[in-house]
């Protein structure tokens, strides 16, 4: 058994970092923001259709300023509407067809490098299996989508999405906020042949910066840097495998109001933040920096929402600079129908 003192709040073996991170969340005026937060949640809860509906805008702001622990996963499985998936359980008639050898590979090799220091993943020392009970749920909830989804199948980086999910519900529910965050919120096109939508990211990224940013952005181009060096794992993870995880979340919870347009707030809040620093830099010392500026990013949750809240409503500016690029526009539709379908009793040819 595995010891609760070896890991923070949420299920990760501690190191400096997020030793430092759980301290600041241990100060009692972050302990009483919490509570009252709490209040708020649980009153919202119980009159949720109004939020829903004729609330909706006090949802998404009560959203931004972040999902109480104790509220994530509901808040989750209701906004990704995966109840009405849940109930065809078709989810274990995917578990028992066949996918390509090749996906199949590519996830085992994956699920056990997958956040390794987490408690879900780490191994009993006592027991002789390599894999723990959470390895072969993300197995599962990897394989039953190579399953629905045969177009994208599995591909390389897409076991850090599916993961977190499993961190906060159980492995059914799991895998349909997966699906909605992969189909309806679009995150399977950045893992098609070719990345289309990495490609579209990075663009989008480069314009919004020029906006927000300018003298970063004609520094980095005079160093003849683009964004393109460092953002893609960004994106590809939803920033788990470069934020602190705390703020990390942050991330994921704005996913399910703003869709993949919170990838956008998250990354103009860390040029914000890093500003300053990397116009004092040139040549390689500038390209080391921003290869790594996430990793030096060491604040708390609640300092980076405040930065990141500027960002709110971003989508309107996307929007424009998707209406003056024709190429960068996203297929709704399309991703609406893909959901649709995925959730139906249907079952994959």
């Amino acid at each position: 058994m595995h010891s609760e003192a070896e890991f923070d709040r949420y299920g990760f073996q501690f190191t400096e970092r997020n030793r430092r991170a759980a301290q600041i969340l241990e100060d009692p005026s972050v302990v009483r923001k919490e509570n009252s937060r709490l209040i708020k949640w649980q009153e919202m809860f119980d009159t949720w259709d109004q939020y829903t509906t004729k609330k909706l805008d006090k949802l998404e702001s009560r959203v931004w300023k972040g999902i109480p622990d104790p509220f994530r996963s509901e808040v989750w499985k209701r906004r990704s509407s995966a109840s009405y998936a849940i109930s065809s359980r078709k989810y274990f008639k995917l578990l028992t067809m066949d996918i390509d050898p090749k996906y199949e590979s590519l996830i085992n090799n994956d699920v056990t490098r997958t956040f390794p220091t987490h408690e879900l993943f780490v191994l009993n020392q006592s027991k002789e299996t390599q894999e723990s009970e959470g390895h072969n749920k993300l197995r599962n909830v990897l394989h039953a989508y190579a399953v629905l989804d045969r177009e994208c199948g599995y591909v390389q980086g897409m076991s850090y999405i599916a993961a977190v999910p499993l961190f906060y519900m159980v492995e059914e529910d799991a895998f349909w906020v997966f699906v909605f965050l992969m189909m309806k919120v679009g995150f399977r096109e950045y893992f098609l042949q070719g990345t289309p939508q990495v490609v579209k990211s990075i663009e989008i990224l480069d314009k919004l910066t020029l906006i927000h940013f300018p003298r970063l952005h004609q520094h980095l181009a005079n160093e003849n840097i683009s964004v393109s060096y460092f953002v893609s794992p960004w994106f590809l993870t939803i920033y788990t495998f470069c934020l602190p995880f705390p703020v990390a979340l942050r991330c994921w919870d704005w996913l399910f109001v703003s869709g993949s347009d919170a990838l956008m707030a998250v990354a103009l809040s860390i040029f914000k933040l890093k500003q300053d620093y990397l116009l004092q830099l040139k040549t390689d010392l500038l390209l080391d920096a921003v290869m790594n500026m996430t990793k030096e990013i060491d604040i708390d949750a609640l300092e980076f929402v405040k930065c990141a809240i500027t960002y709110k409503h971003i989508s309107k500016e996307i929007r424009i600079i998707q209406k003056e690029n024709v190429h960068l526009q996203d297929n709704e539709q399309q991703r609406i129908d893909l959901w649709e379908k995925a959730v139906s009793e249907a079952l994959p040819s």
